[in-house]
């Protein structure tokens, strides 16, 4: 691939962002974030905001070495402390509905020898503080959208034995294919949309209690599915609003556990980056729905401290399906983010759940009513990845019946 051909994959890209990513901006006021990697990309996508009517587009910039610098050297006291103009950011994206697009170039190690429980404790004050304008943006379905950009950092970890152009241009080669931009973005987006939801609906039509989980590394969980719930995937527009797709690249079809109903034990089978902290071959034992013991080969403590934020984050907040056979599992690449990580493999996540999977009459209850009907609710949402080739699930309907969803990591049946 040249440098010009990937400047019109770029383009396409940020087109694409702007137009299924985030969709509806006419009017508004749009946030960007996004790491120093790659400027060029960023304009695009201000530019393409601009091009479907945004009032005003910020872009707020992360420099990784800074932000490390910031944590070392500043007390975790201190960094807990969220000051005024932050609240007062917060509460102008709930109040003008902001849409946002976060544009992630991952670095696996980049707090590496940083406290992990300064790290995590500072994230749980920041999260409390921002709660009610998170909880307030979720109710009205404020468009918004995680997509990955390549960036030196995380390509060289990918790909150590190339140079760093070579690295970033093979990592970019990844992209494409994951983010399904070659041809017609939009149209193949427009077409997985329609395959996942057919999918989620056969899902609905199941009316599954349980998903039993096994698998040759020693997984076996069962974890119930809650019946106020439906299977979601792909755009995002229940509340009427028009569709906007959150995450690129997207597989999963993913729907909320009942709260209190998960027993046994499960295996990761990819490594967890969070924090630019890793924790990798680990396992989460479940009674009654806790997570009553968790082992890690590495970032156990880490793990340990994410899992004890809250109370809410003892318990399962998605149960999501993943075919092996994906765009993103077929490139046989671990990414060490869990934006693409989770997109190759089945996975779980502890915290809070997704309210986009809520009937309508979920959507009237407060946090507190939610809970008591079974449904979890906290501040944070971590994924972990359990599926892999061997990975079979089998469903038990409300009726009594044994349905099987996967078979040796993909979709049982073909719709």
């Amino acid at each position: 691939m040249t440098e010009k051909e990937l400047t019109i994959y770029k383009k396409k890209y940020a087109k694409l962002i702007a137009v299924i990513g985030i969709n509806d901006c006419k009017g508004r006021v749009c946030q960007v974030q996004a790491d120093l990697d790659d400027p060029e990309f960023v304009t695009y996508v201000v530019e393409e905001l601009y091009n479907r009517g945004a009032r005003r587009v910020e872009v707020t910039w992360l420099y990784r070495p800074v932000f490390r610098t910031i944590y070392k050297h500043t007390s975790k006291e201190e960094l807990m402390n969220v000051y005024s103009p932050e609240i007062a950011r917060f509460k102008f994206e709930a109040d003008e509905k902001v849409p946002s697009i976060v544009l992630e170039s991952e670095s696996p190690y980049w707090m590496e020898g940083i406290d992990p429980v300064k790290v995590a404790d500072v994230k749980k004050a920041h999260l409390k503080e921002r709660a009610p304008y998170r909880d307030k943006m979720r109710k009205v379905e404020t468009p918004w959208c995680l997509a990955a950009v390549p960036g030196k950092e995380w390509a060289k970890v990918l790909f150590p034995k190339l140079s760093e152009k070579e690295a970033l241009m093979k990592m970019w080669e990844k992209v494409i294919i994951c983010c399904r931009l070659k041809g017609d973005p939009i149209k193949n987006w427009q077409n997985y949309n329609k395959e996942i939801r057919k999918r989620a609906r056969w899902l609905d039509s199941l009316h599954i209690k349980t998903l039993h989980y096994t698998s040759k590394n020693g997984t076996d969980l069962v974890v119930g599915i809650h019946k106020d719930t439906v299977f979601c995937g792909g755009a995002h527009d229940t509340l009427g609003n028009p569709p906007y797709n959150p995450n690129m690249p997207a597989v999963e079809c993913f729907t909320t556990p009942d709260r209190l109903v998960t027993e046994g034990i499960v295996y990761s089978t990819k490594p967890l980056s969070r924090d630019g902290q890793l924790m990798k071959d680990f396992s989460i034992r479940f009674h009654k729905g806790r997570i009553v013991e968790v082992k890690a080969k590495k970032g156990e403590e880490l793990l340990k401290r994410l899992i004890n934020t809250e109370d809410a984050s003892h318990y399962l907040g998605e149960a999501a399906l993943v075919p092996y056979d994906s765009e993103v599992s077929n490139t046989k690449m671990i990414y060490y983010n869990t934006l693409f990580d989770e997109n190759a493999a089945c996975h779980l996540a502890f915290g809070a759940s997704i309210e986009t999977t809520y009937k309508p009459a979920l959507r009237k209850l407060s946090k507190e009513q939610l809970i008591k009907r079974g449904v979890n609710c906290g501040n944070i949402h971590i994924d972990f990845m359990i599926g892999n080739k061997d990975l079979n699930i089998v469903a038990t309907t409300r009726d009594g019946k044994k349905v099987q969803i996967f078979k040796n990591g993909n979709w049982a049946k073909k719709l």
